[in-house]
């Protein structure tokens, strides 16, 4: 399990939280957001994010639960957040290589 905390810049704070959904996210909560994913190109890597934003504090912390990585690796992650034309929040989803 990784996990990180960030300090968010003085931005809408649910505006922030919405942009990081990805794949089939659903709200949890409010301030929570989950991220499914799945093996992409014969991996076997699969797990999920949870993105929780606290509104007193600021901060964001995004907490990765996957299976399938290579033990003793560090191995790096990133999510990717994309907003429609009227400034909502919309899932994202990363194509395969097919």
């Amino acid at each position: 399990m990784i996990t990180s905390r960030l300090k968010l810049p003085s931005l809408p704070k649910m505006a922030v939280a919405a942009a990081l959904m990805v794949g089939a996210s659903v709200p949890a909560s409010a301030a929570t957001y989950v991220a499914n994913f799945t093996t992409l190109n014969n991996s076997g890597v699969f797990g999920s994010a949870l993105l929780d934003f606290n509104q007193t504090t600021d901060e964001l912390k995004v907490t990765f639960n996957v299976s399938g990585l290579e033990p003793g690796v560090t191995h790096v992650a990133h999510i990717h957040g994309l907003f429609n034309n009227g400034g909502q929040a919309k899932n994202s989803t990363t194509p395969t290589m097919a």
